[in-house]
């Protein structure tokens, strides 16, 4: 079995990590970056990654894809269009073993609840260009994984803060700004949280779509 994972960045290089922790320290990890500078600097750290930024085919990653069982997506839409489904379908339908499949999406999918609390259930967002978007790919990646008979988790994530990002850190750097609106609040969630939780669901062959944040929403100048 290997994993790949499409935008090896702060949330993939956790569930990475919790994947080497929680399941197997020597399965193999191969993933995609938007620059070859960054893939080279993974590359030596023991991640075998691949430049692919969205808007051509990753030129030479098709080798380590189709060694892998599990696929996870974590890059956005561009202009509406899943990159990984526009440049990368035909490599995806040749793995034979596909297991697994997950795509990272975002709590912006759902309308405002003024400060309510909500479940999966939830009124969707269909005003904005960026939750329309969302909610179209995740769709087209459901209706992928349908087609393939392999489940798939959709992730739902919230604000995503961690070690290098967080208040603290953005206080420190002066880019901090306190947003004082009354009963507004934001979720959260922890980068190591994301890493744990897709870790555990890749090992348990999870489907659904599930929101991943914690359980405190604050106001930003609370946080």
């Amino acid at each position: 079995m290997g994993v790949f994972f499409f935008g090896m960045g702060f949330s993939s290089l956790a569930a990475a990590n919790s994947i080497h922790d929680i399941i197997d320290a020597e399965l193999p990890v191969y993933g995609t970056t938007r620059s070859r500078p960054k893939a080279e600097e993974l590359l030596r750290s023991g991640i075998r990654t691949h430049a692919f930024d969205g808007r051509a085919p990753g030129l030479m990653l098709a080798g380590d894809l189709l060694k892998s069982n599990v696929v996870v997506i974590s890059i956005a839409p561009s202009n509406g269009i899943d990159p990984v489904l526009t440049h990368h379908r035909q490599e995806l339908d040749k793995i034979e073993d596909l297991q697994w499949l997950c795509y990272f999406s975002s709590i912006a999918v759902y309308a405002t609840s003024k400060g309510a609390w909500i479940d999966e259930s939830a009124d969707l967002n269909e005003e904005t260009e960026r939750a329309k978007n969302r909610l179209k790919i995740e769709q087209q990646w459901r209706d992928y994984a349908s087609e393939r008979n392999v489940p798939l988790t959709v992730f739902r994530i919230a604000g995503i803060y961690g070690p290098g990002r967080s208040a603290l850190n953005k206080l420190a750097d002066g880019t901090a700004h306190r947003i004082v609106k009354k009963g507004q609040v934001f979720n959260r969630v922890h980068v190591h949280d994301i890493g744990r939780i897709t870790a555990l669901a890749m090992n348990n062959k999870l489907e659904g779509t599930f929101n991943l944040t914690d359980d405190e929403p604050a106001p930003p100048n609370t946080w």
